[in-house]
């Protein structure tokens, strides 16, 4: 079994279903970078760790080997993206400032794969 980070891109979180292991939304808006972005996950990862945990866990997955294992997949996120971590993914997107109104969210998950 092994750990994958998927970006599912940006909608509103209640659309969202369907997956082996824990979402993770992000608010991001027109300024957010990728580098943002990684650093708003890690962030997430810190808060969540334990329900990431405890689906790792109902998994069956090597929980001996988790935490290394998030961190390794997080590096090459950083990997892969080291030449645009300064670009903005989202800045044509139109965002709302009313409070009242719900903004889409980056849909990030951490899913627990069989090989």
């Amino acid at each position: 079994m092994y750990i994958e980070i998927k970006d599912h891109g940006l909608m509103l979180s209640d659309y969202f279903s369907g997956m082996t292991g824990v979402m993770i939304p992000l608010y991001v808006d027109n300024n957010s970078s990728v580098s943002d972005i990684i650093n708003m996950l890690e962030s997430e990862l810190n808060i969540i760790w334990d329900h990431v945990y405890f689906t790792a866990m109902n998994h069956e997955y090597n929980i001996d080997n988790l935490e290394n294992d998030i961190d390794n997949a997080i590096a090459l996120l950083k990997s892969e993206n080291a030449d645009r971590m300064h670009h903005k993914p989202f800045k044509n997107n139109e965002f709302s400032d009313d409070e009242d109104d719900e903004n889409p969210m980056l849909i990030i998950t951490i899913e627990f794969i069989k090989k």
